[in-house]
């Protein structure tokens, strides 16, 4: 069916505040972020994501918006989208937490390599968590969740009429506690495991003063980080769809919160 061109001109200024609540996503997603994929490539994902999204934004966006409006309300929009982008990577940040953690007591720190699409340097166990968690994440079916986050986002909090204020912080501490509780859980036996072996090592070299503790300790940590882990790893499923569910629920509780302050306004 042909589009009128005036109405398509009234929908281009509505697209604005869609394609600006994506990008905020993309701003924090750690695949979309990184400086791996282009620029070009980043930008047409943004906006072919937002071409998607605003059938069912559009009869919560204002048409015929003037450039003011736009301006003022585009950065509110960047923030519920980075928000959400936060909220789902949190859980991805959380085992690169924990990885960071084990390699820390396991002295696998000192050989860290450049990670691009972290843009940071990260030990081949923080790598190792990562995408450990991607792949959990995926098969929890969390970018479902929190694409299903996004259009509701709409519905609940409609373009051009969100304020950040102290609920938003709130959320940002509720999402960090998160994430420092899944890293602990996926870090913890590990790190009891390094922790029992360094007792026990201790108490070694005071009953056998001839045995070279710092070379046999440091192999010893090594490989009992890199097994426990791994068993771990296989037993992670629970612990990241838990932090998937909790974050979603937390970002839906925030956008309810948001939909009754600004009912309560109008």
């Amino acid at each position: 069916m042909p589009i009128n061109p005036d109405t398509l001109t009234a929908w281009l200024p509505a697209l604005a505040p869609v394609m600006a609540r994506v990008a905020g996503i993309a701003l924090f997603l750690p695949l979309t972020a990184s400086v791996e994929l282009p620029a070009l490539a980043k930008v047409g994902l943004v906006g072919g994501v937002a071409v998607a999204v605003f059938p069912m934004a559009l009869p919560t966006v204002e048409l015929g918006l003037r450039e003011d409006q736009l301006v003022a309300g585009l950065v509110g929009e960047l923030v519920i989208g980075e928000l959400i982008g936060l909220s789902a990577a949190g859980v991805l940040h959380a085992a690169i937490m924990a990885g960071h953690l084990v390699a820390q007591q396991a002295g696998l720190t000192l050989g860290t390599i450049y990670n691009p699409m972290l843009e940071s340097e990260a030990s081949s166990i923080e790598q190792a968590t990562y995408f450990a968690a991607a792949l959990v994440f995926l098969s929890v079916g969390g970018h479902m969740e929190f694409a299903r986050a996004l259009l509701d986002s709409f519905q609940l909090i409609p373009p051009l009429r969100f304020g950040v204020d102290g609920v938003s912080a709130d959320l940002m501490v509720d999402l960090a506690q998160s994430m420092c509780d899944t890293a602990l859980r996926l870090a913890g036996p590990t790190l009891l495991a390094l922790l029992s072996s360094t007792v026990v090592l201790g108490i070694a070299s005071r009953t056998m003063p001839q045995l070279n503790v710092l070379s046999v300790g440091f192999a010893l940590k090594v490989c009992l980080g890199v097994g426990a882990l791994a068993a771990t790893l296989r037993l992670a499923e629970e612990p990241l769809g838990e932090a998937v569910g909790v974050s979603v629920e937390t970002v839906r509780e925030w956008m309810e919160t948001v939909r009754r302050s600004l009912a309560a306004r109008a």
